[in-house]
């Protein structure tokens, strides 16, 4: 059991420390499942993604903190918000121990572009499945 758990402590250390893969993450699971209410665009999307609405209907979304020189945007409840880091509203609305169960409960659903990463998950994979296994 030792072993499992420093193999699941490495794998949230990594959610925790790597800001790209934290994100990469959250990204496939909202893809997959609609993870969380919150989702960041690239700001060179927001023209075709608002394509279509009245300038009064986009007027209605807009929060005071939105700034279109920003990298990324986003919508909740609130309006529609602009930031330069998508880590930051990510880990605002979840944390590294959620989206590990997420990513080793989806393993089968999801890409995952970093190959450390990948494998790390697929050998906790096996190693939960082999224990299973060895308690029937």
């Amino acid at each position: 059991m030792k072993k499992y758990e420093e193999l699941v402590n490495k794998a949230i250390e990594m959610l925790k420390e790597d800001d790209d893969l934290f994100c990469s993450m959250v990204n496939e699971l909202i893809s997959w499942n609609g993870f969380i209410d919150v989702e960041c665009f690239p700001m060179e999307e927001i023209d075709d993604i608002l394509y279509g609405k009245k300038p009064s209907e986009i007027l209605d979304l807009v929060n005071d903190d939105f700034n279109s020189n920003d990298n990324y945007f986003y919508w909740d409840i609130w309006g529609l918000h602009s930031t330069d880091y998508m880590e930051d509203v990510y880990r605002d609305n979840t944390t590294a121990e959620d989206v590990f169960d997420e990513v080793l409960s989806n393993l089968c659903h999801i890409y995952i572009d970093d190959t450390d990463f990948e494998e790390l998950m697929e050998e906790i994979d096996n190693y939960s499945e082999d224990e299973e296994e060895n308690e029937e």
